[in-house]
């Protein structure tokens, strides 16, 4: 049997913290995976019964990011951890860079928007 597994990665926290113990962990079973990273910023405030949900795995502070504190930007972190994920023999791929935002509009969006 074959199972594929594809890391998306929203927020900063998820970025420092989760990408590097899922990239410890697979290499530790030899498990290869498909990573998708942003490259906008964390607006994870922007959606805040998600954020005040998630508080716990991603921290308060996150569920502040866009409104009342500055969304942190993900690129560097990301480029840094893309090469890494690519280093280690997993697949390497790109996603909206705000994904907060864009699943924020898709709720209203037109058909042909999606």
């Amino acid at each position: 049997m074959r199972v594929a597994l594809r890391v998306e990665v929203y927020s900063l926290r998820g970025l420092r913290d989760g990408i590097p113990r899922l990239m410890r962990l697979f290499s530790d079973y030899q498990v290869r995976a498909s990573f998708f990273f942003p490259f906008g910023r964390d607006l994870g405030g922007l959606m805040p019964l998600r954020s005040w949900r998630a508080r716990r795995h991603v921290g308060a502070r996150a569920a502040l990011y866009g409104t009342l504190l500055p969304a942190p930007a993900l690129m560097h972190e990301s480029v840094r951890l893309m090469r890494l994920a690519h280093q280690n023999g997993h697949d390497v791929g790109l996603f909206g860079g705000a994904p907060a935002v864009w699943q924020q509009r898709l709720a209203n969006a037109p058909a042909d928007w999606t």
